[in-house]
């Protein structure tokens, strides 16, 4: 099983099936055939769709109607990587380094949808599989996943399930977790205008406004020097921290040293009455992601910019609302924006915080083998991302949702150092075959 896992992992990881990249439509489409082939050689019925832009592919094994039934959810994006940017291989291509496997994206999607799928075809194989077991696989993660949305509603019985697995994201300290909730998500575009044309510099140099100057001097007034954050009511409606969560965040050890000696980092912040754990996890934020500026689309040395924009992404908590969020922040431009300064803001990708069920069943049965396989405490995480199809599933399927982060603690996602803890396979493996097999049902 585990030589099965390997192959597979080296074989799906060398495709770069990166979603947001239209030239890699080819490698998308291979992934997703050969996806197709692994489900139908194991015994499962496959539908293959492609009329909802990238592929979806829902693949079924139904044994008994009386049983219940698991949907096992991932998505095969990928961000592109270039080789000037990994330090020692191509990024498509495995190297193992004393206890870890490095390669792009082994850690935040591929080898996670593949621990489950090979655990299930173990156990049907061994005529031990005690749910019926289906699918769902997407490439639109990256993008939204709105086409997937619109999915999800017009074909809710291909969907109809008990409860839905999802595994995504890092462990704490390798500890286990269990989410228990999703934040609030915003993007946010500023565009700003300065000139209708780029400038020559030999004649402008210092008199002449400059596009780039500006929005970095409003950029600059979004944060207090003490971390918060600079827009007007922004913490209105943000509810205290319970004093028990705090307490039990702060049980929770954060390797500081290490995420920054992982990272290549000096320094972290946080704001100063907070633990770093509930700083992550239950504190709005607002982030800058990009600044462009261009001409002709091309980067310019010597040219005074008239045009720029800005990336921002605003991550927030329970009770916030959006709207009232993005009108604050138009309030605060406004309200800082020279005279001289023409400006435009976008919104888009605006998503919903969700909350998951503690109660149900499937979360207290997970929580028990994870107790029992890491011989520790499961750490409940308010999580800091953000699962766009989440409340479409939610509201369209089931509200029972199991968020089970597999990658170890010091992965590296996304970035050239990612790379996935040898060790840990092993636990998760064992995690995945006793959570669906018949001979261990704790109800």
């Amino acid at each position: 099983m585990i030589a099965k896992y390997y192959q597979l992992l080296k074989e799906f990881i060398e495709i770069p099936s990166i979603s947001i990249d239209k030239e890699h439509w080819t490698d998308i489409k291979k992934t997703a055939k050969r996806l197709k082939k692994v489900f139908e050689e194991h015994k499962m019925e496959v539908q293959f769709i492609e009329w909802y832009w990238n592929p979806i592919i829902i693949a079924y094994y139904e044994q008994n109607k009386s049983l219940p039934t698991c949907t096992i959810y991932w998505n095969y994006d990928i961000v592109a990587a270039y080789k000037k940017d990994w330090r020692k291989e191509d990024p498509f291509s495995l190297y193992i380094w004393k206890e870890n496997i490095y390669w792009r994206w082994v850690s935040d999607s591929k080898w996670q949808l593949l621990i489950h799928m090979v655990s299930i075809f173990e156990l049907i194989k061994e005529k031990n599989l005690w749910y019926n077991i289906r699918f769902f696989i997407e490439w639109e993660k990256l993008t939204w996943s709105e086409n997937t949305k619109k999915f999800i509603i017009e074909n809710k019985e291909k969907l109809n399930s008990d409860f839905f697995l999802i595994s995504d994201w890092n462990l704490v300290n390798n500890n286990p977790c269990i989410w228990t909730s999703t934040r609030w998500h915003i993007n946010i575009s500023l565009i700003i205008k300065t000139a209708n044309n780029q400038i020559n510099p030999w004649i402008y140099w210092w008199i002449v406004p400059n596009a780039i100057h500006e929005i970095c001097k409003l950029l600059s007034k979004l944060h207090w020097a003490n971390n918060q954050i600079n827009i007007p009511y922004f913490y209105y409606d943000v509810e205290e921290i319970p004093f028990n969560t705090i307490l039990s965040n702060k049980k929770i050890e954060f390797e500081i040293e290490k995420i920054q000696k992982g990272l290549w980092m000096e320094n972290i912040f946080k704001e100063k009455s907070f633990d770093y754990i509930s700083q992550i996890w239950l504190r709005p934020t607002v982030q800058v992601t990009s600044i462009k500026s261009w001409y002709n689309d091309k980067v310019s040395r010597i040219t005074i910019q008239n045009k720029a924009i800005a990336n921002i992404s605003i991550k927030t908590v329970k009770k916030q609302n959006s709207e009232k969020i993005i009108k604050a922040f138009e309030q605060r431009i406004s309200s800082n924006i020279p005279n001289y300064v023409e400006y435009d803001i976008k919104t888009d990708q605006i998503s919903q915080w969700t909350e998951i069920d503690k109660k149900n069943k499937y979360f207290w049965k997970a929580e028990s083998f994870l107790q029992d396989i890491f011989q520790t405490e499961v750490i409940q995480l308010n999580s800091g991302i953000t699962i766009p199809i989440l409340n479409t599933i939610n509201t369209n399927i089931t509200n029972n949702i199991l968020l089970i982060p597999l990658s170890n603690n010091e992965s590296n996602s996304r970035w050239s150092s990612e790379n996935l803890s040898i060790k840990l396979i092993e636990k998760w493996f064992l995690f995945t075959l006793n959570f669906f097999s018949t001979q261990l049902q704790l109800f």
